[in-house]
């Protein structure tokens, strides 16, 4: 059977729709990233149509981080029988129960970052957090809020968060469980007291930004880019 045949195989168009997501990125941003045409991205993963330049397929593959054998092997499928990619559910690459429960709300209601923010009564940044993260809420206020919108009794609720710092404890590549998941075990996160007030300057925003990692920067222009 020949790769283009074989169902194993995935298509070009679901190779690229994948990696896209697991990068936590937009199709466009993954474009200017890699110097690939927006077009004939988007050509790709609607159609199934996969690019026949040179000069776009060699930044393909160098974005999609695989070896050539698998890449040609994709790429006939697509040109056999191409077909748009499926989109997957971002639930499925949640990093704990509670950010795959907030996911999956965000799937079945078809809500943007920006609609989830205003359905949680949050901010567009501690929205984005949360679900790109999947990091545990710091403030009670907004325990409250998600427990509403989640529709969750307080005892499922509670159960849920615990479960969730089960697995981060259980990654945690040192064993140990932190001091605010220790303090929280049995209840909420309490409210954090290092919000930055509301009259933060600019010069204080530019003096956080240089304590940014590298990937810390590069999640940081990508939640712009999303919301400008």
């Amino acid at each position: 059977m020949s790769p283009a045949n074989d169902d194993s195989t995935p298509s070009l168009a679901q190779l690229v729709a994948d990696t896209i997501v697991r990068g936590g990125t937009s199709v466009a941003s993954f474009a200017r990233g890699y110097d690939i045409p927006y077009v004939s991205l988007m050509r790709l993963i609607n159609s199934g149509q996969p690019p026949r330049r040179k000069a776009v397929l060699d930044p393909l593959i160098k974005a999609l981080g695989i070896d050539e054998a698998t890449f040609n092997a994709a790429l006939a499928k697509s040109k056999a029988n191409p077909l748009p990619a499926e989109a997957p559910r971002q639930s499925d690459n949640a990093v704990n129960p509670f950010h795959a429960a907030l996911l999956r709300l965000v799937e079945e209601r078809s809500f943007t970052t920006k609609a989830f923010a205003e359905a949680a009564d949050l901010s567009v940044l501690t929205a984005a957090k949360l679900l790109k993260r999947g990091e545990l809420p710091g403030r009670q206020t907004t325990h409250e809020k998600l427990k509403a919108l989640l529709g969750l009794t307080e005892i499922a609720y509670k159960d849920l968060l615990a479960s969730s710092r089960t697995v981060e404890a259980s990654t945690n590549p040192d064993g140990e469980t932190s001091a605010i998941e220790r303090k929280n075990r049995d209840g909420y996160v309490p409210t954090s007291s290092g919000a930055a007030p509301a009259n933060t300057t600019k010069g204080e925003l530019f003096e956080l930004i240089d304590r940014l990692s590298p990937a810390q920067l590069v999640a940081l222009k990508n939640f712009l880019l999303s919301v400008l």
